[in-house]
C-alpha cells in the first residue's frame, strides 16, 4: 500500500467519523442536552477544518466517557454508539499511520 492510498483511506475514515458525530449531533437525544451538543459542533467543526482525525477520535472518547461518568442517568444512545466508533476509528488511524511509518511512506516528509 502506498502513500496515496493510506491517505486515501485515512479520507474515508474521516468522512465516516463526520457522519456519526452528525447523526449523534441531530439526533433527538441529544437536542435537550445543550452542553453535549455544542460539544460535539465544536468536534464537528476541528474536523471539517482542520481534519485532525487522530486526535478528534481520541479527544471525543475521552469527552463521551468523561460526560458518560459525570450523569450516566438517561445517557444518549447515539453518543455511546459515537463513542465505540470512534475507538475503532481511532484504532485504524493508528494502525495505519505505524504501517506507514514501518513502510517508509512518513520518515522523511517535509512539514
Amino acid at each position: 500500500m502506498n502513500k496515496t492510498e493510506k491517505q486515501r483511506e485515512l479520507k474515508e475514515i474521516d468522512l465516516k467519523l463526520l457522519d456519526r458525530l452528525e447523526d449523534a449531533y441531530n439526533s433527538l437525544e441529544v437536542e435537550n442536552r445543550t452542553r453535549l451538543k455544542k460539544v460535539l459542533g465544536r468536534f464537528i467543526h476541528e474536523l471539517k477544518n482542520e481534519q485532525n482525525l487522530d486526535q478528534v477520535s481520541s479527544l471525543l472518547c475521552k469527552y463521551i466517557a468523561r460526560a458518560y461518568i459525570e450523569d450516566d442517568n438517561n445517557f444518549p444512545k447515539p453518543l455511546i454508539d459515537l463513542y465505540y466508533e470512534a475507538r475503532r476509528i481511532n484504532s485504524k488511524c493508528e494502525g495505519i499511520e505505524w504501517s506507514a511509518t514501518q513502510a517508509g511512506l512518513t520518515w522523511f516528509e517535509k512539514i
